[in-house]
């Protein structure tokens, strides 16, 4: 290996109709989508390449796993070399946690389900929003939440890129004050649940029975997880820092120092360039790719050997 380096692993927002294209010949992504589908009763491949229930978030979690998991073994397959830590975005966290060997991906996948589930569940239909808030600093969008009830930072992802999310009207109202106090665009996400907020109080109490059933095993090499950017080999603090990932904020900045510590090459395995391009701001000194179609994959995995 040239040098030390992380896999990243994007979540919701990467996906994109016809997703599975770019990895035309790449055998174990496809393979990865028909394991994915059998062990859910569900056609994945059919989601990726139409775009039917793109929409859904019981859909697009489980996928964007798959997406992320099939990447990965092209990568392996292709002679990348098999990476020291590991971190994901939201759901993608259980992606890191399987190449990780502290999950397999049957399981993986429907324990994402379950949680997509009761993330639905939480808040009713058309209540809960998320909004990008890009060119404010953190610290004035906090302050604009707190002038209104019901709407938190749910996502640090840059200096000057932050998700809030809550209840859709409070929602609203912070991002109009956020742009009165100078943010240069407040984007509404398409996103079916408000995550990363307290709404999810209740999903997390409901998801804590399907961890306690899901089979971890302490982990081969190190996950960062969203909850306090640590990495943990108790499967009993796995499945802790798991449930408090539903309702804590995400500080994608300090999950990219913590990887760091250990690495000087930070890669993004799964569709879309939405991490790599978070870690090429967050991180300018150190090398970024992203394993986003074959053609990139093959050209990481020819620098990056094992």
């Amino acid at each position: 290996m040239s040098e030390p380096l992380a896999l990243v692993f994007p979540g919701q927002g990467s996906q994109a109709v016809g997703m599975l294209a770019g990895y035309a010949g790449l055998d174990q992504v496809q393979e990865t989508y028909e394991q994915a589908s059998a062990a859910l009763g569900i056609d994945l491949v059919a989601a990726a390449n139409s775009g039917t229930g793109l929409d859904d978030t019981t859909v697009v979690q489980p996928l964007m796993v798959a997406a992320g998991i099939g990447a990965y073994r092209a990568w392996r397959a292709s002679g990348g070399a098999e990476p020291g830590a590991v971190a994901g975005h939201s759901v993608g966290e259980y992606a890191a946690l399987v190449v990780a060997e502290a999950l397999p991906l049957p399981e993986a996948l429907q324990l994402v389900t379950a949680r997509a589930r009761a993330m639905r569940d939480a808040v009713g239909p058309g209540q809960g929003a998320m909004s990008a808030i890009l060119g404010l600093a953190a610290e004035q969008i906090d302050a604009c939440c707190q002038r209104h009830e019901g709407v938190w930072i749910a996502n640090r992802n840059g200096k000057l890129q932050t998700v809030i999310a809550g209840y859709k009207d409070a929602v609203a109202a912070a991002a109009a004050d956020c742009l009165n106090a100078g943010a240069k665009r407040a984007v509404e996400l398409a996103v079916a649940v408000p995550s990363h907020c307290p709404l999810m109080e209740p999903a997390a109490t409901a998801l804590q029975k399907d961890l306690a059933a899901a089979p971890f095993r302490s982990p081969r090499i190190a996950v960062i997880h969203n909850c306090d950017n640590r990495s943990h080999s108790n499967p009993e603090d796995i499945r802790s820092a798991l449930q408090q990932q539903l309702s804590a904020p995400i500080d994608w900045p300090a999950a990219i120092a913590a990887l760091r510590k250990s690495a000087t090459t930070i890669i993004e395995s799964g569709p879309g360039k939405v991490l790599n391009n978070l870690n090429r701001k967050i991180a300018s000194d150190i090398n970024c790719a992203s394993l986003h179609d074959a053609a990139a994959l093959k050209e990481a995995a020819a620098h990056w050997q094992q």
